[in-house]
């Protein structure tokens, strides 16, 4: 064999074919799935599209995105707490971690969750960036044939959130998986947004990032060491295609002596502290469930400036959540004055 050649004739086939663009197709002729948007997680994350989950250190992205791989891979609504669509193999990139790290945290959920032992959820070591390794990504997913892919976490994955270069390299590596795949990318928010007491945050880096995801969420937790309890509120920030969803509330309880984690759903309308970085309409929800208060009362306790505040109480009226009583102090529907 003229192995020269043959290399030769490779390199030049692979050259055109990567330099080929795609055809121009006729939109009319395309299948279309009608009944609007298809998930892979009920109502989080869009079918074959990027999702982001961010939060500050310590709020439980690697907890989360492994608990939804968990479900994933089970195709079950474990624990009442995370329901996926569809079934399948889950794959993890990682390049904040080990694997033996990971392999204890899905043990520890799975016995948590009451399991008998973990289902299959496929890992990577990862140091080059996604957009270098992009190539080995596509070919462990079509041996896998993983149908989600959890980049934990995109600041290394991308080499440099604030660098428009690296950035484009990086959303143009996860375009380059296959269309049928679900992306989920865990990230950080800036120190500005951590040190948010109220109100919502975005992902860390340059605008692309909140941009390119089509449904992100934000993670702000509140522990509770004596209690060996993580609440851990999932705030919906973007959507494209589909509407907001309401905040969701995972609770997770370390057992201290098998190191099982337990978790479970919990309303994040009932944590003071995490209902201050929900919208402005749970912040009003969360705080008249306390009792009947006024506008100035209402403008207080959330921060809201009083015709942003006015507005939301007129809108909470119409949507018929809550109502104006005879003594003009505004309490939820049902609630007696």
């Amino acid at each position: 064999i003229n192995w020269d050649k043959a290399l030769r004739w490779v390199c030049a086939h692979c050259a055109l074919a990567y330099r080929t663009p795609s055809p121009v197709v006729d939109l009319r002729a395309v299948p279309v799935t009608r009944g609007g948007q298809r998930f892979l997680f009920d109502r989080l994350w869009p079918l074959g599209d990027v999702g982001t989950l961010y939060g500050d250190g310590s709020s439980g992205k690697s907890l989360s995105a492994m608990l939804m791989a968990l479900s994933y891979a089970l195709g079950e609504h474990v624990g009442g707490v995370i329901r996926p669509v569809a079934a399948g193999v889950p794959l993890y990139l990682d390049w904040e971690a080990t694997e033996d790290e990971h392999a204890k945290r899905l043990d520890s959920l799975s016995r948590g969750l009451g399991l008998r032992e973990p289902p299959y959820v496929a890992y990577r070591f990862m140091q080059r960036t996604l957009a270098d390794d992009a190539a080995r990504v596509r070919k462990d997913i079509d041996e896998t044939g993983a149908g989600l892919v959890i980049v934990d976490s995109m600041g290394l994955a991308c080499g440099n959130v604030v660098d428009q270069e690296a950035v484009m390299r990086f959303y143009a590596a996860l375009r380059s998986l296959p269309q049928s795949v679900t992306k989920l990318i865990v990230t950080h928010v800036s120190a500005d947004g951590a040190r948010q007491e109220r109100g919502a945050s975005s992902p860390v880096g340059l605008r692309w990032v909140n941009n390119y995801g089509r449904s992100n969420w934000e993670l702000r937790a509140d522990r509770d060491d004596r209690s060996g309890c993580l609440d851990v509120a999932m705030y919906h920030r973007k959507a494209n295609g589909f509407a907001l969803q309401p905040p969701v509330g995972l609770r997770y309880s370390f057992d201290p002596t098998d190191g099982a984690i337990g978790v479970e759903r919990f309303d994040v309308l009932s944590n003071v502290v995490l209902i201050a970085h929900g919208s402005a309409n749970d912040q009003i929800i969360g705080f008249l469930r306390d009792g009947p208060s006024d506008l100035d009362g209402v403008c207080d306790a959330t921060g809201l400036k009083r015709n942003v505040c006015r507005a939301r109480l007129s809108t909470l009226s119409k949507m018929g959540q809550i109502r104006r009583a005879a003594s003009g102090a505004w309490c939820l529907n049902g609630t007696a004055v």
